[in-house]
């Protein structure tokens, strides 16, 4: 357990509270809400799950936690998770991690001495995390990965949200899937256990601006390593994830590039498209912007890429 009972009780309380005072209100991201206690002069942090997903999730880090604090990683992860499921309650808590947050921006103007030291860290966290055996890893349900699909899933997923599109121009799409499948013909060797989703809202820095706790483990599975940098390539200035390759491709001898990171991110969103099917905001954001538009962006990149 990783808190005291007196806290689940005292938070169990709230949690009634909570949820009477904001029935409908949205509060939080992604698939929680959450809010902050103070209990004998610690602050907790209290998740309450907006759907089953969220539920798994945290369940997943109950069980995953205590096995990544014996890995010795070089930033601190929360202490365990507990997660308590009754037949008209559910939720979960955890001790606050304190430290300070940052962003991208915060990034920019750190001075040049201060991001090579930041980006280092950041790799040599990366790294060591990779190293984790995969047949060592507990029993918990895992996301996913990334697998580059045959042909013919590839041609089924797009027909399935642009099925007119597609018509008009098979072939052109047909080349593309060729190239990109080139430069994302992953071999074993590249498959890690990963943190998979490593951005500043799950990072903090201390006042030295180290990189000093992660948090956030519900994403954690085991794939191409490529797919852990991700994130770092979501932002028009590469800078970070540019300094942050640098260091991690020494550190496991790999040459990852900024620019195939950035196609894999922008391959995978077109590939994957469960999630456009599920999201009707998402999907009409797809559609507005045009499978052949997207498609002939990108293979403008893979172009790019391969002449590099």
């Amino acid at each position: 357990m990783a808190v005291s009972r007196k806290i689940i009780k005292e938070v169990t309380q709230k949690v009634k509270d909570f949820i009477s005072l904001h029935p409908n209100e949205s509060i939080g991201v992604h698939s929680c809400h959450f809010f902050y206690i103070t209990s004998d002069g610690k602050e907790y942090v209290v998740l309450i799950p907006k759907d089953k997903k969220a539920i798994q999730d945290y369940k997943k880090q109950e069980t995953l936690l205590p096995f990544l604090h014996k890995l010795h990683l070089p930033v601190l992860i929360p202490n365990g998770i507990d997660v308590v499921e009754n037949a008209d309650l559910t939720f979960a808590v955890e001790e606050k991690i304190n430290g300070c947050e940052w962003n991208y921006e915060t990034y920019t103007n750190f001075s040049e001495t201060e991001k090579k030291i930041f980006s280092k860290q950041i790799a040599v966290f990366l790294f060591k995390l990779h190293q984790t055996s995969i047949n060592n890893l507990p029993d918990c349900s895992f996301d996913d990965f990334f697998v580059f699909p045959d042909k013919e899933t590839f041609f089924k997923n797009l027909r399935d949200v642009f099925p007119d599109e597609i018509k008009k121009d098979l072939h052109f799409v047909d080349k593309i899937y060729e190239r990109a499948k080139v430069i994302f013909d992953f071999g074993k060797e590249d498959v890690v256990f990963m943190h998979r989703d490593f951005h500043p809202q799950n990072t903090f820095i201390d006042k030295e601006k180290n990189l000093c706790a992660v948090i956030d483990w519900a994403s954690c599975c085991v794939a191409p390593r490529i797919r852990e940098f991700q994130n770092l390539a979501g932002t028009e200035d590469k800078q970070l994830l540019i300094n942050v390759l640098q260091n991690y491709n020494m550190l496991a001898n790999t040459n990852i590039l900024p620019e195939q990171v950035v196609l894999f991110n922008q391959i995978e969103w077109i590939t994957c498209l469960d999630i456009l099917k599920e999201n009707p905001s998402l999907l009409n954001w797809a559609k507005k912007d045009g499978a052949l538009l997207a498609m002939g962006k990108l293979d403008k990149q893979i172009e790019k890429f391969l002449n590099v």
